[in-house]
């Protein structure tokens, strides 16, 4: 049985993510900080990483504190 869970591609959309494949979340999401390896000559590499191992990726985690980040900075915002 897959283990599927909501992903956030940005606030208005989602998209389903199997995470036993251990498929980065953010790979799609067509980030300026992954365009180094997501192309045809790296690409045995980035199915290594971003297809296997993307808890390793540095990017991945600056993706993710970003998004973690986002939501206290807009509370923090909104006025009383």
């Amino acid at each position: 049985m897959a283990v599927w869970a909501v992903a956030s591609c940005s606030p208005n959309e989602g998209i389903l993510v199997d995470h036993r494949r251990g498929l980065c979340p953010y790979m799609d999401n067509r980030d300026a900080r992954c365009a180094h390896r997501l192309t045809m000559l790296n690409l045995p590499a980035a199915f290594k990483l971003c297809v296997g191992s993307y808890e390793a990726c540095n990017v991945y985690h600056q993706i993710r504190l970003a998004e973690l980040r986002e939501p206290a900075e807009l509370l923090v915002a909104q006025p009383a």
